[in-house]
């Protein structure tokens, strides 16, 4: 899976490296950090580890809700991504084509971000553990899934895995679980409504959106059980 990434292939599949989501994902860390009373100004540095094209840290700088002097620094092994990314850098924030856990900021971040990037690393359990010595504060966007209507609909779970390369699934129980078999201290945990959320919908996606709308107006964790499209946010620290 190190291969699909790092190769064009991935490149060939998701042209724009989801850059599209990225403000999304911003605002739901963002939106959990504020709900906790995070305190921002006492950031020295936040590092994201498996950064893609750079957009949640370009994001989250220009909240302009963290110290003048916060460092933002992404990780990615993908070096085509890596320099696209660089064409935002400024004195504050920068990308970097190499191993997060090689470099001397190991160990030493104050808040370390991890969107939608362990579901594709072969040995998880490994790197989840590795990453927990590297910071003090962690943000998490893991996608779920694990779903009655994925598992009803093969095909969903078979996409995910040969567009984007997910190997491992997840539910909500079991994401908890994991994280906290690795020994981090879950803070928050809220839900990112992606299907729901999604812009430009197609009348059939609009349609279908009215029951998945009313579940979850009920029952947030009904409607992420039942049809899926939904994302865990998880604030945690080491």
């Amino acid at each position: 899976m190190k291969e699909f990434y790092e190769s064009n292939k991935y490149r060939e599949l998701n042209p724009d490296y989801h850059v599209e989501d990225s403000e999304f994902k911003s605002k739901n860390f963002m939106d959990i950090l504020k709900k906790n009373n995070f305190e921002f100004q006492k950031v020295k540095n936040i590092i994201d580890v498996g950064c893609g094209a750079g957009k949640i840290l370009k994001t989250m700088q220009e909240t302009k809700l963290f110290n003048e002097k916060t460092k933002f620094c992404g990780f990615d092994l993908n070096k085509t991504i890596i320099d696209l990314a660089n064409k935002e850098s400024n004195e504050n924030l920068n990308f970097y084509n190499s191993d997060f856990f090689k470099t001397d900021l190991y160990k030493s971040a104050d808040l370390i971000l991890c969107a939608d990037v362990y579901e594709h690393v072969e040995d998880y359990i490994g790197f989840l553990k590795k990453l927990l010595i590297g910071g003090k504060f962690f943000l998490f966007n893991i996608p779920l899934d694990i779903s009655f209507r994925s598992i009803l609909f093969n095909k969903v779970i078979q996409k995910n895995f040969q567009k984007v390369g997910h190997i491992h699934f997840f539910n909500k129980n079991i994401a908890k679980i994991l994280l906290e078999y690795c020994n981090y201290k879950i803070i928050s945990t809220t839900y990112a409504k992606n299907y729901l959320e999604m812009k430009n919908k197609s009348i059939k996606q609009k349609i279908l959106s009215v029951p998945i709308k009313t579940v979850d107006f009920i029952n947030e964790d009904l409607s992420a059980t039942l049809f899926g499209g939904y994302s865990l946010i998880v604030l945690a620290k080491s």
